[in-house]
């Protein structure tokens, strides 16, 4: 598969089969974030994997535990095989605590990461709005690493006719043209 083809199979997953994930894809998901933190340069990132399903499960109630902005309700009840979740390193009483400098090479890294996911065939879908207090106690993370990004990861499960029908209505799996989110100034087209 090209990249082209992987970029446009990428979905966001909120429903996951009950099937384990390999060992291998976990390490090679490992493997992807240390290329991908040499790559652009995140040395104060790091990626969690929790890929046992007690932790998972703690984690998804961390998680959903002091919502902030949007609120995804389907984690609630989805169950989910396991967690990614980028790390970011910010001294606490440093200036740059609560927005550090490196989430744009840290969120590059992630999406290197959700990439190689989906090439392996699992699914993934970025969480907006978490509990990063919560997450980074159950990791018991020290007090200069943070949460910064969080994504469940599994296999996705089969669509239902129900929800295929209620997606092609909803326009669900409908992406913009590439008229309405590119604009091309100066060069040789």
């Amino acid at each position: 598969m090209d990249f082209l083809e992987l970029a446009h199979r990428r979905r966001s997953v909120r429903k996951f089969a009950d099937r384990p994930i390999e060992p291998e894809k976990f390490q090679r998901l490992q493997v992807v974030a240390e290329a991908a933190q040499q790559a652009y340069g995140a040395t104060a990132g790091a990626l969690y994997i929790a890929a046992d399903p007690v932790l998972a499960d703690r984690l998804r109630g961390a998680i959903v535990s002091g919502w902030q902005g949007k609120i995804n309700l389907w984690l609630y009840v989805t169950p989910v095989p396991a967690f990614l979740v980028m790390l970011v390193k910010s001294p606490a009483d440093s200036a740059e605590a609560d927005r550090p400098l490196s989430l744009g090479p840290i969120s590059m890294v992630m999406e290197s990461v959700v990439l190689a996911a989906a090439e392996m065939d699992l699914g993934t879908c970025w969480i907006a709005g978490f509990n990063p207090d919560g997450v980074g106690k159950l990791l018991h993370l020290p007090p200069d690493w943070r949460p910064c990004i969080v994504s469940p990861l599994g296999y996705p499960t089969e669509k239902g006719r129900l929800e295929m029908v209620s997606r092609t209505f909803a326009q669900a799996d409908r992406r913009k043209p590439l008229e309405e989110i590119f604009e091309w100034k100066g060069g040789r087209s």
